[in-house]
């Protein structure tokens, strides 16, 4: 939070993102206790709800952070280009 000059705006971009993490975090407990699958009523093998809840949340959180535009390390060539750099924060 010292690193960078937030307008409230990011901060709630910021907690969104905070909270698709912890969303993904119980999802992915509950898959681990549980496991990946589960038989219906008809004995038929069915994925987990909280296995989508888990990728939704951490595809979320990707995006969130995307789009407040933290990754301030410039890329080595082996990654994918970044998303350009959001104009509004700087580091401090």
């Amino acid at each position: 939070m010292q690193a960078f000059h937030f307008e409230p705006h990011h901060l709630r971009l910021l907690q969104a993102a905070c909270e698709a993490w912890d969303q993904a975090q119980e999802a992915r407990a509950l898959v681990e206790r549980e496991g990946p699958t589960y038989k219906d009523r008809f004995g038929q093998p069915k994925a987990h709800p909280a296995v989508d809840i888990e990728r939704k949340s951490r595809d979320s959180f990707r995006l969130l952070l995307r789009e407040l535009a933290l990754d301030v390390i410039p890329p080595n060539e082996s990654r994918a280009p970044a998303a350009p750099a959001n104009s509004h924060l700087r580091s401090l």
